[in-house]
């Protein structure tokens, strides 16, 4: 075998230093990031704890991780690989919750840097999450002794958060609000003069409902295991509705039917929703249930508005004009063509100049608001209302500006605690319940 001078060794050893340090600028480029780690806390659009679910990441609109979401409302990410690209781009957030996903903004605000380290970032929900809705599991593996160490060690997972129905937010009249956590056997506490529910001396055991008669910030935590879960804060604002005192109704028979349905257990609407089905207004299913956080499609609608109104005419040959007039289910066509001829809803455009009804179609907050704007003027006349003032009143299409306004100084349809409207968000089986009964009880005719 030849023999390898030492020159011929510095020679090489030069070649590879030269070829290292032409590719190294390429290798570096490609190298991913080291990387950067963020924990927070997730939170729904009324400030309460969301405990199931998942945060999806996202840096400059590119999905990087999903990350699972604890029973005490935490999360942590970064275990991701990035390009090196990514550093300084916006760092975005989605919440998923059984399935459907949710836009959520991150406050402060974040932009990817290397090795970098963001504590208590919240992760909030731009929309409303119906948690009840999605399925949030009870907390039924958490221990049931009482063997943890006193504080938040231990090893024991800290109780759920607790929810309040009905929710924070603004109402016409007093309420009466339902404490629930989905931790068995846990202990709420909670307080209404805006002291911590876990040291104040005014804090109470949740026992009965809590009874709202004023603005009101209650506060509410779990405690089980020697764990508190995170507080939760809800704000209730008590307002004076902006309508005429009305004469007293003319004494006549009460022909309201007792019911009561089996999944309303609870519920924050249960009361109006029994009393409207007593009343003939609104109907269950064949097995008895309710099923209030079902989304409202506008057959379902149209038959609540018109058995409200008690409407009996129109045309059924009318609803044959529609395009889809065929998806219009037999026992709706009266229904459909009564709400027509009032003029309550109406179609939308469809090829060809033609009408399209849309039966199935999920009623909105906007659609709803001008359905009962429309009641209003028929019943009261004309409405005259100030100009809206919600934060996202520029998402309220033009059309139903003047309906928005109307409705919600009425306090009919009620905007969030952070100020939004919401216009396009879906009505549920309980909310339409609600509002239509608010409506009633404007014209007089509840």
């Amino acid at each position: 075998m030849r023999q390898i001078t030492k020159g011929h060794l510095w020679i090489v050893a030069l070649v590879m230093l030269l070829s290292m340090a032409l590719v190294a600028p390429a290798f570096a480029a490609e190298m991913p990031v080291l990387p950067m780690g963020v924990q927070g806390t997730v939170q729904n659009n009324d400030g309460t704890t969301i405990t199931n679910g998942t945060v999806k990441v996202y840096i400059d609109g590119n999905a990087i991780e999903d990350v699972a979401i604890s029973k005490d409302g935490k999360f942590t990410g970064f275990s991701a690989e990035v390009p090196r690209s990514a550093v300084g781009k916006a760092i975005t957030f989605k919440i998923e919750v059984v399935g459907k996903e949710y836009a959520a903004t991150s406050t402060p605000e974040l932009k990817y840097q290397e090795l970098g380290m963001v504590d208590n970032v919240v992760v909030k929900a731009d929309e409303q999450i119906n948690i009840t809705a999605a399925g949030e599991p009870d907390d039924q593996d958490e221990p049931d002794n009482d063997s943890s160490t006193s504080g938040n060690g231990g090893g024991i997972t800290a109780p759920a958060a607790p929810t309040a129905n009905p929710k924070a937010g603004s109402y016409t009249n007093n309420v009466e609000v339902e404490l629930a956590t989905t931790s068995s056997q846990a202990e709420i506490y909670y307080t209404v003069d805006g002291t911590s529910p876990e040291t104040s001396a005014t804090k109470q055991e949740y026992s009965v409902k809590v009874k709202i008669e004023k603005d009101t910030t209650l506060k509410a935590v779990a405690y089980k295991n020697n764990k508190y879960s995170s507080v939760t804060v809800f704000d209730y604002k008590i307002t004076t509705p902006d309508t005429p005192d009305t004469p007293a109704k003319p004494d006549v028979p009460d022909t309201t039917v007792e019911v009561n349905f089996n999944d309303l257990q609870g519920h924050w609407a249960a009361g109006v929703i029994n009393e409207l089905a007593g009343q003939g207004i609104i109907n269950g299913y064949q097995d008895n249930t309710f099923k209030p956080n079902n989304l409202i499609s506008r057959v379902e609608c149209a038959a609540i508005i018109v058995r409200a109104l008690d409407l009996t005419g129109g045309d059924v040959n009318a609803v044959n004009s529609f395009s889809d007039a065929s998806e219009v289910p037999a026992w709706a066509k009266q229904i459909v063509a009564s709400a027509v001829e009032e003029n309550l809803l109406k179609g939308y455009p469809d090829t060809n100049g033609a009408t399209k009804f849309l039966p199935n179609k999920q009623v909105t907050r906007v659609e709803l608001a001008a359905i009962m704007e429309r009641v209003l003027t028929q019943k009261l006349g004309a409405q005259q209302a100030a100009e809206l003032s919600f934060k996202d009143k520029d998402n309220v299409p033009a059309w139903a500006k003047g309906a928005v306004a109307v409705v919600s100084q009425k306090g009919l349809v009620q905007g969030y605690p952070d100020g939004t409207f919401m216009p396009m968000k879906e009505v549920s089986r309980a909310e339409a319940a609600a509002m239509i009964s608010r409506l009633l009880e404007a014209v007089g005719n509840n």
